[in-house]
């Protein structure tokens, strides 16, 4: 399933405004944007984007893991 580029725009959002945040806030705002898109019930879609997303975000040196939650990278 392809996960609407509107979700994953809204899940880099929340990350933006979060000083802390984990894997299962990102899934949950993933989800939440699947639902009032019209598709419910998808958190297996809605876990694996959160993973691909928090990974890139990794890789783009934007976010990293301390002690339990994810940081952006200007406030760990």
């Amino acid at each position: 399933m392809v996960v609407p580029v509107e979700a994953l725009d809204k899940a880099r959002r929340y990350m933006a405004r979060r000083s802390r945040f984990t894997a299962t806030n990102v899934m949950g705002v993933i989800a939440e944007a699947l639902h009032d898109a019209g598709m419910p019930g998808q958190v297996d879609v809605a876990y694996r984007a959160a993973d691909r997303l928090l990974q890139q975000e990794r890789k783009a040196g934007r976010i990293v893991f301390i002690s339990g939650s994810w940081r952006n990278v200007g406030e760990a």
